[in-house]
């Protein structure tokens, strides 16, 4: 029998089965061991637990974004992660779960790094009360002071440009002042009322034209010549100018 506690809880059983046997004949064969110690061995210990390992572990910023460990985290290496964060990281959140429910874990929950390097060290027990340890080197940035000094400079630039643009809008606005003055000279145009009246008398003297019109009958008269000049009537003769 490989459980040497079994003789223990065997026997106890036998023994309540047989507490009350009621006058009934039993045999017991009780076996003889040789080299026996003289005294009894005490009761083993109870073992407990070893497990101290961890199976997660998360860092936070202040403003709950998750910090990126290097190397990544690794449930079956033994090791040390590196961080480096900025200025404004006052303080980190650890985040840690055991592999072993029975294991504890001693550090705090938050971590305030200092300017510069840190040592962060995860302890954690395990039920047996053996202790393993996970160092973190954290590294928080010095304060940078910000640079937008030169910005107020470069607003002053676009200032000038607008003060130059409405100086000259002014002279433009003269144009239109000059032509409204203009166009009342030429409305001199009744002065066309005065060519209709000219016209009419004028129109007498077109009327003289016709007058002269019978000279210009002389002309076929004159022409012909001979014997086919074409006598003239008594009216004809009596009409021309001796």
């Amino acid at each position: 029998m490989a459980n040497v506690e079994a003789p223990y809880s065997e026997g106890k059983r036998v023994y309540a089965a047989y507490e009350n046997p009621q006058e009934v004949p039993i045999v017991f064969s009780i076996p003889v061991y040789l080299n026996m110690p003289e005294t009894p061995c005490g009761m083993p210990q109870k073992a407990y637990n070893p497990n101290n390992w961890l199976k997660t572990l998360k860092l936070y910023d202040k403003n709950g974004d998750t910090l990126s460990l290097t190397p990544t985290f690794s449930v079956t290496k033994d090791q040390e992660y590196n961080l480096i964060v900025g200025y404004d990281t006052d303080y980190i959140k650890l985040k840690a779960t055991t592999v072993s429910s029975l294991a504890t874990i001693l550090s705090e929950e938050y971590a305030y790094p200092q300017v510069g390097e840190n040592r962060v060290v995860i302890r954690v027990q395990a039920e047996n009360g053996d202790i393993r340890e996970y160092v973190i080197n954290i590294i928080r940035e010095q304060y940078v002071e910000p640079t937008p000094t030169p910005t107020p400079e470069v607003t002053e630039t676009p200032t000038e440009t607008p003060t130059e643009i409405p100086t000259d809008v002014p002279t433009v606005t003269e144009t239109p002042t000059e032509a409204p003055t203009e166009t009342p000279s030429e409305t001199e145009v009744p002065t066309g009322t005065e060519t209709p009246v000219e016209t009419p008398t004028e129109m007498p003297v077109v009327t003289e034209a016709p007058t002269e019109t019978p000279e210009a009958t002389e002309t076929p008269t004159e022409t012909p010549t001979g014997e086919d000049r074409p006598t003239a009537t008594p009216e004809e003769v009596v009409g021309e100018p001796m």
